[in-house]
C-alpha cells in the first residue's frame, strides 16, 4: 500500500513555504519618493550637526589628543588591620623594623606590605612599649607615634 504524500504536508512540517521566502525588499525598483526622504533625512541631520559642532573645518577633521582620565586617588585606610596590605603597612613596617622590632624569632621585620601575625606582634610589642592602647590595630594616632619614634632615631630607611 502506497501513500501518497503532498506538497503541503512537507509545508506544514518544515516551516515556511517557498514563496514566503522570497525577499521583502524590492532591490531592483527605483523610488523617487524614497530617494527624496532619503536625502531630505540626511540634510536635516547635517543641519543639526553643524548647528551643535559649528562648521568643518577646511583642514580636515580634528584630532582628539588622547588624554589619561582622572581616576579618584584611593582612600587612605586610617586604620590598619591585620589581613590588609599596600603601601601605607608597608611603610609601618619599614618604621617598626627602623625601631628594631622582630618576629618571635628575632629576625628583623619585613616590609613586604602584608599586614599578617608578624606585624601584630611587632605592633602590639610598640603599643606596650608606648603606652598606648595594646590591641595590634594600627590608628591614625598609632601611625602618627611610630613615625614620630623612627624620625627620632635619625635616618628613616626608605621602602
Amino acid at each position: 500500500m502506497t501513500t501518497h504524500v503532498s506538497d503541503d504536508a512537507f509545508d506544514h512540517d518544515e516551516g515556511a513555504r517557498a514563496s514566503s521566502l522570497k525577499s521583502v525588499h524590492k532591490l531592483s525598483t527605483h523610488d523617487p519618493i524614497y530617494d527624496q526622504q532619503l536625502l531630505r533625512d540626511v540634510a536635516i541631520a547635517n543641519a543639526r550637526t553643524r548647528a551643535e559642532l559649528g562648521p568643518p573645518s577646511r583642514k580636515g577633521l580634528v584630532k582628539q589628543t588622547r588624554r589619561k582620565p582622572n581616576l579618584p586617588q584611593p582612600a587612605q585606610a586610617t586604620v590598619l588591620r591585620e589581613g590588609m596590605c599596600g603601601f601605607p603597612i608597608m611603610e609601618l613596617q619599614a618604621h617598626l623594623k627602623r625601631l628594631g622590632y622582630t618576629d618571635a624569632r628575632g629576625r628583623p621585620l619585613a616590609a613586604d606590605g602584608r599586614f599578617g601575625p608578624v606585624t601584630r606582634m611587632a605592633l602590639l610589642g610598640f603599643q606596650v612599649e608606648h603606652g598606648v592602647e595594646a590591641n595590634g590595630v594600627c590608628d591614625q594616632a598609632t601611625q602618627a607615634l611610630v613615625q614620630n619614634a623612627a624620625e627620632g632615631l635619625g635616618h628613616v630607611e626608605t621602602v
